[in-house]
């Protein structure tokens, strides 16, 4: 096996097979890698994991460059959260290699980490069936949640209480790259049922549920 070290901007993309030379990013430096057998195999796993280290970077707008360098450009990076790319306004310099073109170089690279789209997770600490808006949890601190949540000690989170998901306006969010709006079922106090709305992918609140049903079971109480 050779190993020959080299820097450089050009090495972002981790994946790339040249014959039996494998570019490889470790750490933001790349090496170029003889391989053969077996040891090609394991080399390929270790791209992906490379891919992930991109991928899983934080949102990072960069600085402005010097007068006489690039301007600002709309570029894409892949929110981990969302499992999906997301647009941002890209200052011109600097920043990390969660930066692509477009959204379509974005899912090439990071599509593959995440066995679905994150913003439809389910309240699965809760034990419940309804939306965790871009699944952020909110975290117990020293036992104590924001009005209308109580702590789940086992998981240690804030779960919302049924009276308070079900008192919520539905709400369809905002547009996530990538994600198509997607039919959801919200609890209506007026009518005492649950009707359909359109959720657009990310953010909204927890009166936001996969199916009629999920809804009614949740906040019927009637049914409960």
């Amino acid at each position: 096996m050779l190993f020959l070290p080299r820097r450089g901007a050009n090495c972002r993309l981790c994946s790339l097979a040249l014959g039996k030379i494998v570019i490889v990013l470790l750490h933001f430096v790349c090496f170029i890698k003889v391989v053969d057998g077996e040891d090609e195999q394991q080399q390929l796993q270790i791209n992906h994991d490379g891919a992930g280290q991109i991928c899983f970077e934080p949102r990072d707008l960069g600085v402005l460059c010097p007068k006489d360098g690039p301007g600002k450009s709309k570029m894409f990076y892949y929110n981990k959260i969302l499992g999906s790319c997301q647009p941002f306004i890209y200052k011109g310099c600097a920043g990390n290699l969660n930066r692509f073109g477009t959204s379509a170089e974005c899912r090439k690279t990071c599509s593959k980490l995440s066995k679905k789209t994150q913003e439809w997770v389910l309240a699965e600490r809760c034990n419940a069936s309804h939306l965790i808006p871009d699944g952020h949890y909110i975290e117990c601190v020293a036992g104590k949640c924001p009005e209308g949540h109580k702590c789940h000690p086992a998981e240690g989170v804030c779960c919302p209480r049924k009276k308070y998901v079900c008192a919520l306006q539905d709400d369809s969010g905002t547009f996530a790259d990538g994600v198509p709006d997607k039919p959801r079922f919200a609890w209506s106090a007026d009518i005492k049922s649950c009707w359909r709305f359109s959720y657009f992918g990310a953010k909204g609140n927890y009166n936001n549920f996969a199916t009629f049903h999920d809804c009614l079971n949740f906040c019927d109480e009637t049914i409960n």
